[in-house]
């Protein structure tokens, strides 16, 4: 009867700690990431949004240490791609550069609106 008691016991713990501990390793992370991508340079930038480009809402994100920097434009987009994993790689970039990214998740759409050509 102990031991079912106390097996009972242990794996419920150990049911309800695994999410526990994944949740906080999980929270420790995005606290880590979002201190290594901040930018608090005087003259940096950090803004994101939405702009209307062929009456279509695109979202654009600007990035970078020091506005005199040259611009990057990177373009993403596609059905669910993200380059979001690459945060970290890219932001070295932008000490450098200001990067200006365009995610064209309604390129079909955008394409249509576009007048063409014969």
């Amino acid at each position: 009867m102990h031991r079912r008691l106390l097996g009972s016991l242990f794996g419920v713990d150990a049911v309800s700690a695994a999410p526990a501990g994944l949740l906080a390793h999980r929270q420790l992370r995005r606290r880590a990431n979002a201190h290594a991508l901040r930018i608090d340079t005087p003259n940096g930038i950090a803004e994101s949004g939405f702009v209307t480009i062929g009456g279509i809402e695109q979202w654009i994100e600007i990035r970078g240490e020091d506005l005199a920097d040259p611009v990057l434009l990177e373009l993403r987009g596609g059905p669910g791609a993200t380059n979001t994993y690459f945060a970290n790689r890219t932001r070295t970039w932008e000490r450098h550069f200001t990067i200006a990214r365009w995610i064209c998740a309604a390129r079909e759409r955008l394409s249509d609106a576009m007048p063409r050509g014969r």
